[in-house]
């Protein structure tokens, strides 16, 4: 019995010698691959280069989409914030998907202020997207909001975002986010920023909206023939 026991340890030791080689092997190259990094670029990146093979996939993922509007005045690159502001993004593309954003007429550019839109001059397409969406949660995270070229829905109340939107035409960072329908959706290219200067702002404030709503796009070409429009937008994928 020993003799037998004796035997199948002998043959076990036979079996696991390969694997014990096998396995420095590896280990060794695993040092190498480490010391390689740690050269290369220090102890932590190599730490994360050995531990976190997602790396790549995260920062793909946190790529951000863009929409292309032509405007009477020039293009519009708006990339969307869309880890910021879930929902106001989500129903923003869905506006241009839908064919809302066509002839967009920037009723109320105000200079130095914003440039408002969102009124179809079809008067289905405004019943259509008339319901509000939720306000998203503010981020917390001491980043400045709100700079020149922010886009974002208009509101007057909790909840009340639906269809209009504005773009902000200066550095208003001091002046809103402070109510809960003010969230920054998108943020213009800083190479098209100077699109913004050159619209028409003679009209100020002066269209009445519920006009614009009632009557569509023959009252404001014959009332304000010289407001600048959002031509068409589409979705890109943000390559940048």
């Amino acid at each position: 019995m020993h003799g037998v026991f004796q035997k199948t340890l002998e043959d076990s030791h036979r079996l696991a010698r390969p694997l014990h080689a096998l396995a420095a092997v590896i280990f060794c190259l695993h040092l190498a691959h480490a010391s390689a990094a740690q050269g290369k670029w220090g102890p932590k990146m190599a730490l994360e280069m050995d531990y976190d093979s997602s790396l790549a996939q995260q920062e793909q993922e946190v790529k951000r989409p863009m929409v292309d509007c032509k405007t009477t005045k020039g293009r519009l690159r708006i990339v969307l914030a869309t880890d910021r502001s879930p929902i106001g993004t989500r129903r923003f593309m869905d506006l241009v998907r839908d064919g809302f954003m066509k002839k967009q007429a920037l009723f109320r550019t105000v200079k130095g202020f914003l440039s408002q839109f969102g009124i179809s001059g079809n008067r289905e397409m405004n019943e259509k997207w008339s319901p509000t969406i939720l306000d998203d949660e503010k981020v917390d995270d001491g980043q400045e909001e709100f700079h020149k070229g922010t886009l974002s829905f208009a509101g007057n109340g909790l909840n009340s975002r639906n269809s209009q939107l504005f773009i902000t035409l200066a550095d208003l960072s001091e002046r809103m986010g402070k109510n809960p329908w003010e969230r920054p959706i998108g943020q213009v290219l800083q190479e098209d920023l100077g699109v913004l200067d050159q619209l028409y702002a003679g009209y100020g404030e002066a269209v009445e909206q519920q006009e614009f709503v009632e009557h569509g796009d023959a009252f404001i070409k014959e009332f304000f023939p010289r407001l600048d429009y959002i031509e068409s937008c589409e979705l890109l994928q943000n390559e940048s």
